[in-house]
């Protein structure tokens, strides 16, 4: 009477691919917790604060140009 679908043929299962983004994800909130647990991570405040400073002084060199309108 019924036909069941082959899922396959996709290529696509999700019974492998689920474990991984589970170990994934839990493997990343561990180290997010441990990392930030133990005070700012200056790398990551250093890449944040220059990101600021570099979009600050773009826009200060421009700023010069649009006075005069």
């Amino acid at each position: 009477m019924f036909q069941q679908e082959d899922n396959t043929s996709s290529g696509f299962n999700w019974e492998v691919i689920l474990p991984g983004y589970i170990c994934g994800l839990v493997w990343g909130l561990v180290m997010g917790y441990l990392m930030f647990s133990r005070g700012k991570p200056q790398w990551l405040v250093r890449i944040i604060e220059g990101e600021r400073n570099e979009s600050r002084k773009r826009f200060k060199k421009h700023a010069h140009r649009n006075r005069g309108r």
